[in-house]
């Protein structure tokens, strides 16, 4: 009787002792949904078996007290281990209690709040980072971009055509510089086959952009015609929609590009940005800046959809490999929850409130490999975080149409990253801005010519060729990592200094023959007169600036004597008033001296050190020749921060000891200079002019001009001789 006590007392206490064995550590909610019914939430629970063997147990889960869902089995090792619990999906914040019990008893219990989880829709961005020539040779980058093309596509499949559909694998085309290419190497029949049978079917997305070009160096018809391409040509060729714009590594949008853009048809806009040439301030903790909103146009009207990352190689890594497979699923597991997490949670991309993020994930010139079964194996296993491989535009058309009432919407301009890319070649870059003003000026007179004569026209392939040349030469693949070898020097010799040559010398060939043709049709009679031609669309007073020595004018409508002035540069100027729009104005050239023209404005004023219009007083450094204030005489507001490092239009030398370092030392000249003032009719101008030992004995010349009745402020550097260069 005795025995049987004992046995009874032993069997009524064993559950208690294994409820001791139990511990329930921590439950880390995931962003993870296994592919199943009803949908439900994968939690991690980290638990501690003190006992010397694995324990059978039913998991139980309650939300609010109520339980819900049938028992989990479980077996739980020896010592620390992680489980898998799922956890009903929530519509609202609940308290979830999870319980572990083995016959009828509770070995562990673990109560706390509990937050809906977002269904995480993940679009990862595969493709090939191209540029015109940087670490090869261009004949090589081109042949290189259509064999690319080729892998791509035998990797790619078309997506799902039922709405919601998941997506596989697809090789992004960055630019239009793809298909470009792909045209040279394969012929134009073959890209007519690659774009009906791939980019149409979507198993080959391409966006629109011409290529990745810096914006911010661009004219407004400049930006018309980067989008010309994609939004009239591809149309008109292939029957493409282009709505989707991106720019990849070290350039960016200008402000005025989101308006030209969004006025042609665009609807998205894309940056995937680069570390190396931003000094780690491409990301949101230094710009504030939110990953999707809508941009607005200075315009105050335009928008476009504006996403962006920091880069283009960001590696979200989910179990995949490139050129063999193991399975690596729980691996990946927690790699896509400590990725989804941190931005969930705010600390990767700011506050992010949406549940659909952008991941480009491929390098320079990266070989498409791919191998799908990881992919695969992660759609059999999980409905959300939903990965999908596929083009940027999908993931801007779901915030468009999920989110798009509520993104914010930002105006103002943004920063390229890559400034001084503009000082590798100023000349060239200058010819390069002039081409860009004189070919529009050419298209217009051409126009207008062509009114009275219907044959005449500029070639649409030389005007398009001449475009093509200013986009090549801004496209960002300048030698910018020293020292450079052959290719660097062959690529922005031959690819960017000369195709700024040559897109001058096309602007210039285009303008002489417009200027002809409309020049042929200008009844002037017996005298000899000056045309000044107007090429905008509204009606113009503006300065006019002609080489060499103008003889004296007559404003042939009033008779009136026209003032003029030679300026120190050597060029003439006088003001044309009341041009009209799209046209021009006559001026007869007297036969002999004209009368004293009286000054278009006030009185200009250039004394020592002081320069002075009715709109501005400019004082200067005497031992400098930098600019120490601007006062606006109307606005009664300085203009110069005083406060600034350097004086306005300062010459100052920076020098790093490496592409990135911090260290180095800039040097800002602050004596040697020469003053000399003067003051015409039309203009009035200071120059500072010294030679630098400092700067390899550099001869520097600096002319800061203003101008009777205008409100302007010319500035021109001429720097010659610059040893430290």
């Amino acid at each position: 009787m005795h025995r049987r006590l004992v046995t009874l007392v032993l069997a009524l206490l064993a559950p208690m002792a294994a409820a001791s064995d139990m511990r329930i550590l921590a439950v880390q909610p995931t962003v993870l949904f296994p592919n199943a019914e009803p949908l439900a939430q994968v939690a991690w629970l980290d638990v501690e078996n003190t006992s010397a063997s694995a324990q059978r147990c039913e998991v139980v889960v309650t939300v609010d007290g109520a339980a819900r869902g049938a028992a989990q089995k479980l077996t739980v090792p020896a010592g620390l281990s992680r489980q898998n619990v799922l956890v009903p999906d929530l519509g609202a914040p609940a308290e979830v209690a999870i319980e572990l019990r083995a016959d009828g008893s509770v070995l562990a219990r673990h109560s706390q709040p509990w937050q809906p989880q977002r269904k995480w829709k993940v679009f990862i961005v595969k493709s090939s980072h191209q540029d015109i020539g940087y670490e090869d040779y261009l004949w090589v980058k081109q042949k290189e971009i259509a064999d690319f093309i080729d892998v791509g596509r035998r990797l790619s499949v078309p997506p799902p055509t039922a709405k919601g559909g998941r997506i596989g694998y697809r090789y992004w085309q960055e630019t239009l510089l793809f298909p470009r290419y792909y045209a040279e190497e394969r012929g134009e029949l073959a890209l007519r086959e690659l774009i009906d049978n791939a980019v149409k079917p979507g198993t080959l997305p391409l966006a629109g952009a011409v290529n990745g070009a810096h914006t911010h160096w661009m004219d407004y018809e400049e930006l018309v015609r980067f989008a010309y391409p994609a939004r009239r040509d591809y149309r008109d060729r292939f029957g493409l929609n282009l709505d989707t714009v991106a720019i990849v590594d070290n350039p960016s949008f200008s402000w005025s590009s989101a308006q030209v853009l969004a006025e042609a048809g665009f609807k998205y806009a894309v940056r995937f940005g680069q570390s190396w040439r931003t000094g780690g301030n491409n990301d949101y903790a230094s710009t504030k800046l939110p990953p999707v909103f809508w941009w607005e146009g200075p315009d105050g009207v335009s928008r476009i959809l504006y996403a962006w990352r920091s880069h283009y190689r960001i590696d979200f890594w989910f179990g995949h490999t490139d050129r063999s497979f193991a399975d690596m699923g729980d691996l990946g597991d927690r790699s896509v929850q400590q990725e989804l997490v941190a931005i969930q949670n705010g600390g990767k991309l700011g506050p992010y409130p949406w549940d659909a993020v952008l991941m480009p994930s491929y390098k320079d010139h990266e070989t498409p490999l791919w191998d799908t079964r990881a992919l695969a194996q992660w759609r059999t296993q999980y409905r959300y975080p939903d990965i999908r491989v596929s083009d940027p535009r999908d993931f801007m058309v779901y915030m468009d149409n999920t989110y798009g009432a509520e993104l914010p919407v930002l105006r103002g301009d943004l920063n390229n990253f890559s400034a001084d890319y503009a000082t590798i070649d100023p000349e060239a870059q200058g010819w390069k801005r002039r081409a860009a003003r004189l070919l529009p000026f050419a298209e217009g007179l051409a126009a207008a010519a062509g009114v009275n004569a219907p044959g005449f026209t500029l070639s649409p392939r030389d005007v398009e060729l001449a475009y093509q040349r200013m986009h090549d030469f801004d496209e960002h693949s300048w030698p910018t990592s020293p020292p450079a070898g052959p290719v660097h020097k062959f690529n922005a010799q031959w690819g960017k200094r000369l195709e700024g040559g040559r897109a001058l010398a096309d602007a210039e060939a285009m303008f002489g023959r417009s200027l002809g043709a409309l020049a042929a049709q200008i009844t002037t009679g017996s005298t000899r007169e000056l045309a000044v031609f107007n090429p905008l669309g509204h009606a113009r007073t503006d300065l006019v600036f002609a080489p060499g020595e103008v003889p004296p004018l007559v404003d042939s409508k009033t008779g009136a004597a026209v003032p003029m002035q030679r300026l120190s540069t050597g060029e003439t100027v006088f003001l044309a008033r009341d041009v009209p729009a799209f046209g021009y104005k006559t001026y007869r050239i007297a036969d002999g001296p004209a009368s004293a023209a009286p000054s278009p404005g006030a009185p200009l004023r250039a004394a020592g050190n002081t320069l002075e219009n009715e709109f501005y007083t400019i004082t200067f450094d005497p031992a400098s020749g930098a600019v120490t204030s601007i006062r606006d005489r109307q606005l009664d507001r300085e203009l110069v921060d005083p406060e600034a490092p350097y004086q306005f239009n300062q010459i100052v030398h920076v020098s790093k000891k490496s592409r990135e370092s911090p260290a180095g030392k800039n040097y800002a000249p602050k004596t040697g200079a020469t003053l000399a003032a003067s003051a015409g009719p039309i203009a009035a101008e200071i120059v500072a002019t010294f030679t630098d030992a400092k700067l390899g004995d550099a001869s520097v010349r600096q002319i800061v001009r203003l101008y009777a009745g205008t409100k302007r402020i010319d500035v021109i550097n001429d720097l010659r001789h610059v040893g430290a260069l």
